[in-house]
């Protein structure tokens, strides 16, 4: 087992915060060197579930852009939807 790829496997675990894009990469290139694995089957979940926290966190960032986008439309929606009221108002009482 190479000594530099155990040390940031343990970076990488013994962190508290989230697993980032950089961690992410350290555990897919690095897990090949975890010699701990009794079957070939255990180092496939192991990979599996980097991609999986992989995949989610891809899904948050996208939900969050999402629903920032839509609050920007529901904004513009409730401004015009406005402005229509006041000017269909005015136009009643005008005439």
């Amino acid at each position: 087992m190479d000594k530099l790829d155990t040390t940031r496997l343990k970076e990488v675990f013994g962190n508290s915060n989230r697993f980032g894009e950089k961690e992410l990469r350290i555990l897919r290139e690095d897990s090949g060197w975890i010699g701990h694995f009794s079957s070939k089957a255990d180092w496939v979940e192991t990979r599996m579930t980097v991609e999986l926290i992989d995949t989610i966190r891809q899904l948050d960032e996208t939900s969050t852009r999402l629903i920032t986008t839509t609050n920007r439309l529901t904004s513009v929606i409730l401004g015009v939807t406005v402005v229509g009221v006041v000017l269909a108002a005015i136009s009643l009482f005008k005439g």
